[in-house]
């Protein structure tokens, strides 16, 4: 079942102590809770891998455009994701692909031929405050085709206390005691320690849980002079 905001702040102002059972959190409770809530669901969308919050775009190539941006205003429209996993290549009849190397900054940097237009066979990322940068090697040639991003994406965060958490639901527990540990404050010693104790255990039980139901596989890094493993 769905969850609202409202819920994981009066449950974890009650875990807290600082609310008796059923009590009603006061407004400036309530906009605290919300407040520290919003900033603990940023953070944790930047942790782990939280499958829900991959999504997969496609970036139609256009012949000598090598840069392409994502955000609200750039060429692919879209909120600012946070990283780039993985990628691949998609021809233009949309059958064959084939997987796209993810190089570092420092690694594009000792390129050759960065004008030279041909199949992209790799891209690197370029972050800054307000703009997510993809930039493809080599320049695109007029073959056509896209390349398709796994990307990790923002949770979406609750606005009013009144909104339904994008989260799934056994995520619930996890966010409510991660709540109350943030706001525990000033409750006796011992109800602190049980709010840190149990935000740890449910946090880490869930990340132990959401994990992809494929195996993870090794390989060889043939992309550098040097065989490293990744």
């Amino acid at each position: 079942m769905a969850f609202t905001a409202a819920y994981i702040i009066q449950s974890a102002y009650e875990d807290a102590g600082k609310l008796g059972l059923g009590q009603a959190p006061s407004p400036a409770q309530q906009q605290r809770g919300l407040a520290r809530l919003t900033d603990m669901i940023n953070l944790w969308a930047t942790q782990g891998l939280k499958l829900w919050l991959w999504q997969t775009i496609n970036i139609p190539l256009v012949q000598g455009q090598s840069l392409y941006t994502l955000n609200p205003s750039g060429n692919i429209v879209m909120t600012q994701p946070l990283q780039a996993i993985t990628g691949y290549y998609l021809d233009s009849s949309n059958t064959n692909s084939r997987p796209l190397f993810n190089y570092s900054q420092t690694d594009y940097a000792l390129l050759a031929n960065k004008s030279q237009q041909s199949a992209v066979n790799s891209f690197t990322v370029i972050k800054t405050f307000n703009s997510f940068n993809v930039q493809l090697w080599p320049v695109p040639d007029g073959s056509g085709g896209s390349v398709n991003l796994l990307l990790r994406v923002h949770a979406v965060v609750p606005i009013n206390s009144t909104d339904t958490i994008q989260f799934p639901d056994e995520w619930a527990i996890a966010l409510r005691w991660g709540l109350a540990d943030e706001i525990a404050t000033g409750s006796p010693k011992e109800v602190q320690d049980r709010c840190a104790q149990r935000a740890s255990a449910y946090r880490t039980a869930l990340e132990g849980w959401d994990v992809e139901s494929a195996e993870v596989r090794f390989g060889i890094d043939i992309q550098t002079p040097y065989s490293r493993f990744r």
